[in-house]
């Protein structure tokens, strides 16, 4: 079961980034970070749209 608002995600490592590694190993289990692009977003719109949540 996943947490309220929490997603389940399947990442993927190209081979070439897994080869550039060199000797370092990944591992089930291993803590790692990554940014999932959802969609676009202009420099305003993060200024904006929290004025409108609040409106609405």
């Amino acid at each position: 079961m996943v947490a309220s608002g929490a997603y389940t995600v399947r990442i993927g490592i190209a081979a070439e980034e897994v080869a550039s590694l060199g000797p370092i190993k990944i591992v089930p289990g291993m803590p790692f970070e990554t940014f999932i692009k959802t969609g676009d977003r202009s420099v305003a719109s993060y200024f904006i749209k929290p004025l409108i949540d609040q409106a609405m």
